[in-house]
């Protein structure tokens, strides 16, 4: 969802790319929900967030889809991202489409080491670079906090990728306190990443439920339905098609968490506070570019 600098970093915690990767029929979904975004007080742009599980493989992927109005910039911008059970990177794919101009970058990772095709409008080139022990993919930084436990007065050290330019950025997460935020019991946690600060609340289950990065006034909720974040936009439904194999409902989180039983079958520590079932995601067709 977007990341770096502004609005990428404040979802850092949490557009038409789908070459080279598809989701399993069988695959559970472990969080999937819609966020709001605004600039101030004023609603600019909505989020869709999933993260699947597929047991086959033993891996996790990521999937998320941003939209914005002008006054953000009239981004368009998505990942897909796969590691595995230790969220140790494997792949990931990244596009961003402003009017005429996009960027697409296609990762692999093996060995330790990155290798990415980077294409834009202006340009074409390849990414090859060492990768430091323990480094992930940005998009899973809450997952990983939550299998090492939260605590409060607890700071994370890590190195992570930042998905939109494919390099190694050093970030911190310090937990400051516990919280409840729209009724359920959460933790705020001040983050620092990429040269941006910012605010999260988190659930106790690793759901993101608020950001806010004060200096640049965004701030992203998870809202309860599709409609409250999405008002205004006119949905990409081929888009959202390609990259999540059907258009979310966005129900399984914590705000359904009463709605639903509690999950018992995720692995590592991956818990979350409801099992709805799962929407069917078919198997995305291989698309390159935006």
């Amino acid at each position: 969802m977007v990341r770096y600098l502004t609005l990428r970093a404040a979802l850092t915690f949490v557009a038409l790319a789908t070459a080279g990767l598809s989701f399993a029929a069988s695959a559970e979904i472990v969080f999937e929900g819609y966020y709001k975004i605004n600039l101030g007080e004023t609603h600019s742009g909505y989020a869709v967030q999933r993260y699947e599980y597929q047991p086959k493989k033993k891996q996790f992927v990521s999937v998320y889809f941003i939209q914005t109005n002008q006054l953000l910039g009239n981004l368009q911008e998505s990942v897909v991202a796969t590691a595995n059970e230790k969220f140790e990177p494997i792949q990931y794919q990244y596009t961003t489409k402003v009017g005429s101009t996009f960027k697409v970058i296609d990762a692999k990772f093996e060995k330790n080491m990155i290798k990415a095709a980077v294409k834009s409008t202006k340009s074409s080139n390849n990414i090859a670079q060492q990768v430091p022990k323990g480094t992930f993919l940005s998009t899973f930084l809450g997952y990983v906090m939550l299998q090492k436990g939260y605590s409060t007065d607890r700071k994370y050290n890590y190195k992570a990728i930042a998905e939109e330019d494919a390099k190694v950025h050093s970030g911190t997460a310090f937990i400051k306190a516990e919280v409840t935020s729209m009724g359920v019991p959460a933790y705020r946690i001040l983050n620092e990443f990429k040269g941006s600060k910012f605010v999260s609340i988190v659930s106790k289950t690793g759901e993101v439920m608020k950001t806010l990065a004060p200096l640049q006034r965004i701030s992203t909720e998870l809202v309860k339905s599709p409609a409250e974040a999405t008002k205004g936009f006119k949905l990409p439904q081929k888009s959202l098609n390609l990259l999540f194999g059907g258009i979310p409902v966005g129900i399984k989180n914590v705000l359904h968490q009463a709605q639903s039983k509690p999950a018992t079958n995720l692995p590592n520590k991956v818990q979350t506070g409801s099992t709805v079932k799962p929407v069917p995601a078919n198997n995305a067709p291989k698309k390159k570019g935006p």
